[in-house]
């Protein structure tokens, strides 16, 4: 079962908050997408996803992680530098995880401090 990420690549950092279209200002999901892509192994079933937008804009870089019948988690205040191996660490984490929820002293720091919302595993359908 794959670990899917999603990483905002529309949020902007704080010094630059405009909402003009055409800017081509760097954004930190983008960032953070670009360097996941290059350091998740390709044997780390992991499914990699840029979303244009997770309305978590005042704590970019912000990704969601999730896997059918596990626990999501919606973490923020990314940067892909300081915080990525520290995300990768989770990331194995959360796979290694029959349910998804991993002891909160043992999750890297950034992720901890990170967390904003945690969602229940979609109920399985029947039929």
């Amino acid at each position: 079962m794959a670990t899917i990420l999603h990483v905002c690549t529309s949020c902007r950092p704080a010094e630059n908050p405009g909402d003009d279209p055409g800017d081509t200002a760097a954004r930190p999901g983008q960032d953070m997408l670009a360097w996941l892509s290059a350091a998740i192994p390709a044997d780390a079933q992991i499914s990699l996803h840029g979303a244009n937008c997770l309305s978590v804009c005042k704590r970019p870089c912000t990704i969601a992680v999730s896997a059918p019948g596990k626990w999501s988690y919606v973490i923020g205040n990314l940067e892909p530098a300081r915080d990525g191996a520290a995300l990768l660490d989770y990331l194995a984490q959360y796979a290694a995880a029959a349910d998804g929820v991993t002891p909160l002293r043992q999750r890297p720091a950034p992720i901890r401090a990170g967390i904003i919302a945690r969602l229940p595993p979609a109920p399985a359908q029947q039929g």
